[in-house]
């Protein structure tokens, strides 16, 4: 029996280092050469005697998920596996048969994969915040987070943090009192398989107006337009003065004291109220049942000037068209058999003191009228609802 030649691999098998798990197939930079003169057969996990003469490579993946060897040319083509997301090394094993001549021998080379690159997410869906708010809103959420088919964090960030803030994590967004729209910007990191993405959404606070909630929790009824001395809103209590859950009627106080709390006007009734109670400590009066009024948590209520209640007739107590024989004590509110708001058809006081210590400005919710009300404890007990402005 003839002994065998000793295979001698002189070149070993070698595949480019710069392929990752999409590549489209390449073949070997290096092919295996031996001292057989053999022709090169290739086969998958398997080794192939060649029943010729010289001897025959076959090449064989060890990790075949990932790639796949050609037998006859050793091309590996990837497997396209996208949720790969660290290298993978697969070893390639070249075998070539023994022949009559020559023993069998093998070559291998490690194959390195590196992750597909990253691609740009879709986003599914968009971030979204409220329409509805204005500058005293308290911070709100998003009411649609975006989602896409990344796993990265998101992260928000503010257009203008001077107007508007926003939570980096949760994207609940913060006003400063100032009007106008913000562009907020969702981030989402990138990952191993995604690039980073952004998507953006616009937050809008607008100016406060009539029929808002305001901050000490009742409703405004009147806007200045601009900021003056005393502010630029006025809003009333969600009810009037109560005792034991009802509406109280009270005096307005004090009939033998001159207080000069006389001012009529828009934007007087806070100084009007603090000037009753220093002249007038009474308990229980209507401008200190005004100024104990804490809705809200707000210490800064008052009794409203006689221009400031009539503010509130016209949105509550309005509409009448049979009253005009009252049109020379009226002042744009005609009155209401029903008046809304909570308000009772009925007289309530200013804060508006008249000519006289023994009479006050009030207001007849029924008809809209002023009137000269007696401050007599006896006889003159009328409704009262607190105001604030800001």
């Amino acid at each position: 029996m003839i002994a065998l030649t000793p295979t001698v691999v002189t070149q070993n098998v070698a595949y480019p280092f710069d392929k990752n798990t999409t590549s489209t197939p390449f073949i070997p930079t290096k092919l295996p050469t031996s001292n057989s003169n053999g022709a090169w057969t290739y086969a998958i996990e398997e080794i192939l005697v060649c029943e010729i003469d010289d001897g025959c490579w076959e090449y064989a993946s060890s990790n075949p998920f990932y790639v796949i060897v050609d037998r006859d040319s050793g091309r590996v083509t990837p497997s396209q596996t996208v949720d790969v997301i660290v290298t993978v090394t697969v070893t390639i094993t070249a075998t070539q048969a023994a022949t009559t001549k020559h023993a069998g021998i093998t070559s291998t080379a490690n194959l390195v994969l590196d992750p597909p690159p990253p691609v740009s997410p879709v986003v599914s869906r968009a971030l979204a915040y409220p329409m509805d708010k204005n500058t005293l809103s308290q911070p709100f959420s998003p009411i649609s987070l975006p989602l896409s088919n990344s796993d990265g964090a998101w992260t928000y960030a503010s257009s203008n943090p001077a107007m508007t803030s926003v939570d980096r994590n949760s994207g609940e967004v913060t006003g400063t009192g100032i009007a106008g729209t913000v562009t907020i910007t969702a981030t989402q990191a990138a990952t191993k398989r995604y690039t980073t993405i952004t998507t953006t959404a616009t937050a809008t606070f607008r100016a406060m107006r009539v029929g808002d909630t305001g901050p000490g929790g009742g409703k405004v009824f009147y806007d200045a337009g601009t900021t003056q001395s005393w502010g630029r809103y006025l809003e009333a209590a969600p009810t009037d003065y109560q005792v034991n859950g009802s509406r109280a009627s009270v005096v307005w106080g004090c009939p033998e004291t001159y207080t000069g709390a006389t001012a009529t006007a828009i934007g007087t009734g806070k100084a009007n109220t603090t000037t009753i109670l220093t002249k007038c400590t009474t308990a229980g009066i209507a401008a200190r049942v005004a100024a104990d009024y804490r809705g809200g948590g707000k210490s800064d209520w008052f009794l409203p000037s006689i221009d400031e209640l009539n503010e509130l007739c016209k949105i509550y107590s309005n509409g009448r068209t049979d009253t005009t024989q009252y049109a020379g004590n009226q002042n744009g509110c005609t009155g209401n058999m029903f008046p809304t708001g909570g308000f009772a058809a009925d007289y309530y006081w200013s804060s508006s003191e008249s000519f006289a210590s023994t009479v006050a400005m009030g207001l007849q919710f029924r008809y809209g009228i002023y009137n000269i009300l007696s401050r007599n404890y006896f006889m003159s007990v009328y409704y009262v609802r607190p105001v604030r402005a800001f």
